[in-house]
């Protein structure tokens, strides 16, 4: 058997090992420091998200603005996403009618997505600027805020309120404005149904007559003034000034008190016509603010009392209409 011998290491093999040994070394210090890194930092962060722009705030189309015009044509393509009619259907309406800010404020939106929140928003501010009288720039810029959630929203949108109801011709806006500052409410205003017939003093006839004309035109200024004319200026009134009194003066940022004030004069209102009015008011007055199935209830028990004479015949109705949208 051969014995067993050893090579002589030579000075590359000596050579060779040291250089493995200092690079082995290397990798070691550099893999602790990339791990003490990686503590100390946390994973390295992923690539953001493409931006992603949120949509366009509704283009409100005021109540007097005629069915088939330029306007209305390109709101109704903003609404479906076709902006480049939209901005071609403005671009028109602004070459028509140079002095209308509307088709202004449309392209703006119409280009939303293409400039993106920030500089829209810009946008709209420097028209509303070149334009502080005009309530509705006030009311698009607030709903513009309310996309992106600006902490100003609600500033711009109560601008918008106080201007438009302090301008005839803008209860639109202001009603707008109102529903978007109070969106647990129900949009819009409740009716009232009381007419100077009934109540059966001619002193109070004029001052329902105004109410009513107030309320039915959406100018809620005009109606609480004449409200608190009614609750100051008249002794000892009738069921029906009492309940006209409380719906003109119905507020958003209180529905509750008028729901109150409703119930207690349906509690204190004679048997008969006088209860039935004032509790039909209250029923209508809680479809607004809590909703169709909590009014009716009271509308049907009304309905099955025929003495309660148009009260009786108009809860029905409303039991019938709320039948079917259910």
């Amino acid at each position: 058997m051969q014995p067993i011998t050893q090579e002589p290491i030579t000075k590359s093999d000596a050579n060779r090992s040291v250089s493995w040994r200092a690079w082995g070394a290397w990798i070691i210090f550099l893999g602790a420091c990339g791990a003490v890194g990686w503590l100390m930092t946390g994973p390295a962060p992923r690539p953001a998200p493409a931006a992603q722009f949120p949509d366009p705030p509704p283009y409100v189309v005021r109540d007097d603005v005629a069915r088939s015009s330029l306007e209305r044509r390109a709101a109704a393509a903003l609404t479906r996403g076709d902006v480049g009619t939209a901005a071609v259907l403005f671009d028109r309406q602004a070459t028509d009618d140079p002095g209308n800010v509307r088709p202004a404020v449309g392209l703006v939106l119409a280009r939303w997505k293409r400039d993106g929140a920030t500089r829209s928003i810009a946008a709209l501010d420097r028209i509303g600027t070149e334009n502080p009288r005009e309530p509705w720039v006030t009311l698009e810029r607030g709903l513009a805020r309310v996309v992106v959630s600006a902490p100003d929203a609600t500033t711009v949108l109560k601008s918008a309120l106080r201007a438009a109801r302090n301008r005839s011709g803008q209860f639109d806006v202001a009603r707008i404005a109102d529903d978007v500052l109070h969106p647990t409410v129900a949009p819009g205003y409740p009716p009232m149904l009381v007419r100077a017939v009934d109540s059966s003093r001619p002193a109070e006839h004029q001052l329902i007559v105004s109410m009513d004309v107030a309320v039915l035109a959406g100018d809620r200024l005009r109606a609480s003034q004449l409200a608190e004319q009614a609750r100051t200026s008249q002794s000892q009134p009738t069921t029906a000034l009492l309940v006209a009194r409380e719906v003109a003066a119905f507020t958003k940022d209180r529905p509750l008190q008028t729901l109150a004030a409703l119930a207690n004069i349906r509690d204190s209102a004679p048997a008969g016509p006088d209860r039935a009015m004032a509790s039909l008011h209250h029923a209508m007055v809680e479809i607004w603010v809590r909703g169709p199935e909590r009014a009716r209830p009271e509308l049907e028990r009304i309905a099955r009392d025929s003495s309660n004479g148009r009260w009786a015949r108009q809860a029905d109705a409303l039991v019938a209409a709320l039948s079917k949208r259910a």
